[in-house]
């Protein structure tokens, strides 16, 4: 139960440059675990020899990338491969910008500076990982932030406790396909945790529907639109509603969370 992201071979790099002169683009990397795909080191270099223009391909990572080796076979390769540190870039900036005469370059010097671990003890927010702006990253992030799944867990089973909610003798079942991590529950008409297949939308005001609680429609109170004081969009056959995000980093978010899912419940599902 998900917004479903497209499938495609060939995706754009994170940045694109172009004019009438140059074509550059930028592949950025900020975890060293991650690996390049193979739209990244075998498509990006054959799409940009297709151009007439001045071509630049430029890998932006961090040191201690793990894939170092690949990129390096892709420069020996491609005469407009270029190679740069995250690490180095910062400094380049700071540099820039030791006045502190950007307000936004400050900020940005500081996120960087936080994603790339310059800054220890520091607990990424959903909107940092959002930043990541990669699908693998994010899901992966996730895995090791901690316990996800046995907080979506505990909050499902306290939902058939606190409101007698009528479950299968399997769920809930775990969700982890390409565009979900998560539980689905409530014989399979209910899921909660991560759809990321909304990150695709070109509607900034439903990519925050990434994090959300979702119902079959069949299942959902039809005075919904009347009523609902929470946040939701039908899309195809689901209502998705949107869980807040600052529940996510909330010493107490497990509370939390239960008590947002069980008011969305008592007000759009019809209970038997």
């Amino acid at each position: 139960m998900c917004k479903k992201r497209k499938d495609k071979r060939w995706k754009i790099p994170d940045i694109v440059i172009e004019n009438n002169i140059i074509k550059i683009f930028i592949e950025n990397k900020i975890n060293v675990r991650y690996k390049l795909k193979i739209s990244q080191s075998r498509i990006y270099p054959q799409e940009l020899l297709k151009s007439k223009k001045m071509i630049k391909l430029i890998y932006l990572i961090p040191k201690g990338y793990k894939d170092i080796e690949t990129i390096e076979k892709l420069k020996q390769r491609y005469d407009f491969i270029l190679l740069v540190y995250w690490e180095e870039l910062i400094k380049k900036l700071e540099e820039y910008n030791k006045n502190k005469c950007s307000e936004i370059l400050t900020e940005s010097i500081i996120l960087f500076n936080k994603i790339l671990g310059a800054i220890p003890k520091i607990n990424f927010t959903m909107e940092d990982l959002l930043f990541m702006n990669n699908i693998e990253n994010f899901r992966n992030e996730i895995n090791t932030m901690g316990k996800e799944l046995e907080l979506f867990s505990n909050v499902i089973w306290k939902l058939k406790e606190n409101l007698n909610l009528k479950y299968k003798q399997k769920e809930p079942e775990i969700c982890c396909e390409d565009d979900q991590f998560g539980y689905s529950f409530y014989q399979g008409q209910a899921y909660i945790g991560y759809s990321f297949g909304w990150l695709d939308s070109e509607k900034a005001e439903e990519r925050e529907y990434v994090f959300n609680l979702s119902f079959y429609k069949d299942i959902v109170n039809d005075k919904i639109k009347s009523f609902s004081k929470y946040p939701y969009i039908l899309d195809e056959d689901y209502y998705f509603f949107k869980l807040p995000t600052n529940i996510f980093s909330n010493s107490e978010r497990e509370q939390l969370l239960l008590n947002y899912c069980e008011d969305i419940f008592k007000e759009v599902i019809v209970l038997s």
